[in-house]
């Protein structure tokens, strides 16, 4: 009887034990538990890699959307409660391309606004791109450049897997202050045209809307 019960004991810890390790590897969106903080990371790094992908025509020559992708996919995020550091210095947070993880502080996260938390994010994805964030000598200045016209106007982070009417007219909204903002080029324009034409077309077919420009 003392045997049995020592089995079912040692079975039943090692199923948990297994279960903690599952968890901590996996990390958020992947079955793991993860944070509040490591989910909302990973929520806007999906959100910015559909941006990506819908105005590939802006940024194909710089940010290979596929590529982009397949890292949001398989990455993991983990927050940590303690401040970093990196070669002496401290940091908010520290990307690691080859292994396709990233680590970011938790104090300095929750410190800082929706669009600036939107900017570290897409630094990171950056750095496990292997892309500098160098713009005009200027460190910084290109992630905050992808922020400035990625960001959602109502600050909703819409999940790309749950596209609905309501997200396709935030789209929409989005494209058009594209084309009354944003582009400067005629070819900037162009593109801006045809992703809001490509935007309009799903509004008429998947919702049975038409926007009068």
């Amino acid at each position: 009887m003392r045997s049995l019960i020592k089995f079912f004991t040692l079975f039943i810890l090692t199923l948990f034990l297994s279960f903690s390790v599952f968890a901590e590897e996996a990390g958020p969106g992947h079955g793991g538990g993860g944070s509040s903080e490591d989910a909302e990371f990973y929520k806007m790094a999906r959100y910015f890699s559909a941006q990506i992908t819908e105005m590939g025509d802006f940024f194909k020559n710089d940010i290979p959307s596929d590529k982009l992708s397949r890292i949001v996919q398989r990455m993991r995020v983990k927050s940590s409660p303690e401040k970093l550091t990196l070669r002496g210095a401290s940091v908010e947070a520290i990307n690691y391309p080859e292994a396709l993880k990233v680590i970011f502080s938790e104090l300095d996260w929750n410190k800082k606004t929706p669009k600036k938390k939107y900017q570290l994010v897409i630094h990171e994805l950056l750095g496990l791109l292997e892309i500098p964030d160098v713009m005009n000598n200027k460190e910084y200045l290109y992630s905050e450049l992808l922020a400035e016209r990625t960001f959602p106007l109502d600050g909703v982070f819409y999940s790309p897997e749950t596209v609905d009417c309501t997200e396709l007219g935030h789209q929409w909204e989005l494209a058009n202050q594209r084309i009354n903002v944003h582009c400067k080029t005629e070819e900037e324009c162009d593109n801006a045209f045809k992703l809001r034409e490509k935007i309009e077309s799903k509004l008429k077919n998947q919702c049975g809307l038409r926007l009068d420009i």
